[in-house]
């Protein structure tokens, strides 16, 4: 009789889903105590990023230990291992998660640490000129989709979005466009069904957000929009 191996893991009890927050060691700015194994699953939805900086790290340097990975587990790559003072790192998620793990020892400790995270958007587009299109163009967009893209362009300049091809189901499929880099820009306007083509939309600034959300029920052509820098 061989009998049987088991393997289990626990998962993390601490798990963060607003648009932005913070997370922190426990009882900080106080000191923390010894002996802790601290997890934080910091989750966008799919397709945004995360976006993390440290604004204090305070801990007993070379034994308790911050580490920072890329996805939703330890599994995920290790971005970095913090330890000791150290305030302003950044790091930002290849998908939709940053998973961060707390440790201290039995002995010393320290005010231990406080970060700010938020959701970035994960379709990223810089320079003069690009395309943006629905998830799937040119053909069908999925159901329930939920999708963001932030346009960038140089400091001094604006942009001008066209569309040459919109295609939802009116009323239930739909594009945000906001006047800035996030969804807490002023909102311009909200496109759906199909009188959006040869639209064209300015911006003010230098960036434009867009968010395009589909139903679970039908599914179309969607969008295809050029941005230029004017």
């Amino acid at each position: 009789d061989r009998g049987f191996l088991a393997q289990w893991s626990l998962a993390c009890g601490s798990r963060y889903t607003s648009i932005k927050g913070e997370i922190h060691s426990p009882d900080y700015p106080n000191q923390y105590a010894d002996n802790l194994d601290e997890c934080y699953d910091i989750t966008a939805p799919v397709g945004k990023a995360v976006r993390l900086e440290f604004a204090e790290v305070d801990t007993e340097a070379g034994v308790d230990f911050i580490r920072i990975h890329d996805g939703d587990s330890e599994a995920g790559d290790l971005l970095a291992e913090l330890s000791g003072q150290s305030a302003g790192e950044v790091f930002v998620s290849t998908l939709s998660n940053l998973y961060v793990v707390f440790q201290s020892n039995t002995g010393g400790t320290g005010k231990g640490f406080i970060a700010y995270y938020s959701q970035l958007c994960g379709n990223r587009f810089a320079g003069p000129s690009g395309q943006v299109t629905s998830p799937g163009y040119p053909g069908n967009y999925p159901n329930n989709a939920d999708e963001c893209y932030l346009i960038e362009v140089a400091d001094d300049k604006r942009i001008l979005l066209a569309f040459d091809v919109f295609d939802t189901e009116a009323d239930y499929d739909y594009l945000e466009v906001y006047d800035g880099a996030s969804e807490a820009a002023p909102l311009i306007q909200t496109l759906s069904g199909s009188d959006a083509t040869y639209v064209s939309l300015y911006s003010n600034g230098n960036s434009l957000y867009l968010r395009f959300v589909s139903d679970s029920s039908f599914r179309y052509d969607g969008f295809s929009a050029t941005y230029t820098e004017i």
